[in-house]
């Protein structure tokens, strides 16, 4: 074959090269922990838009964590949040779904992503969280 199939698909620009390389801002998003959004609860962003922690909130999430650690059901754990007048990013109660969102993101674990799956390296077929650990 000539390759033609392979020059339009390396030019600069082209669907193919977009989908396999992410984008600058995608990847300065990932490794400065800001993508946009709400950020977690407990994090706010600053102007170099990089979480930093808000302690009124991070109290809440250590409650959230100490207790579901010490088998505590989500109506134990609500009940103690909303007793003590925490409220979410949103400003409302807690309730059963806000709270099995901050107990399921990976952000807490310090995991961040590109997208909605880690990277794998298929060389080591280690799962990659940050680009600077996979090994060349």
């Amino acid at each position: 074959m000539c390759g033609c199939i392979n020059r339009a698909c390396l030019a600069p620009g082209s669907a193919c090269m977009s989908a396999r390389v992410p984008s600058k801002p995608a990847l300065g998003s990932w490794l400065t922990g800001c993508s946009g959004g709400t950020p977690p609860l407990g994090y706010n962003v600053d102007t170099d838009k990089k979480y930093v922690v808000n302690e009124a909130e991070a109290r809440a999430v250590r409650i959230i964590f100490d207790m579901y650690a010490a088998n505590h059901g989500y109506g134990d754990i609500i009940a103690a949040l909303n007793k003590e007048g925490y409220k979410t990013k949103t400003g409302r109660p807690f309730g059963k779904n806000s709270l099995h969102e901050i107990l399921k993101n990976k952000k807490y674990a310090g995991i961040m992503y590109l997208t909605f799956q880690p990277a794998k390296d298929r060389l080591a077929g280690a799962i990659i969280t940050n680009p600077r650990d996979r090994k060349m």
